[in-house]
């Protein structure tokens, strides 16, 4: 593997897809990309898309705490101007706000 700054790169992580990172460049075995489209259509909640996660990526999501890793998304989204709506049966959906 090859090093980076004194660090060891990540490998190729099966189930996972690659994601942008911030400079434009590309991380292998991101959950970002599993995550987003769910959080991004609602009707979902934290449970279900962690339990989503845990079929579709495989060893990527092994020894994670993936519902920790949708919330951490969240996050993300809010603090980048998005809102986080929830219904009576706590599904969640991230919508841009207006204005």
């Amino acid at each position: 593997m090859a090093k980076k700054n004194g660090k060891a790169g990540m490998g190729v992580v099966a189930g996972a897809k690659r994601a942008a990172g911030k400079n434009g460049g590309v991380r292998e075995g991101s959950l970002s990309v599993l995550i987003d489209p769910l959080l991004l259509a609602g009707g979902h909640t934290i449970k279900e898309i962690a339990a989503e996660l845990a079929k579709k990526a495989g060893a990527a999501a092994k020894d994670r705490d993936l519902a920790a890793n949708v919330r951490a998304r969240m996050v993300s989204y809010t603090r980048k101007g998005w809102q986080i709506k929830k219904d009576d049966q706590k599904r969640v959906m991230v919508v841009q706000q207006k204005g």
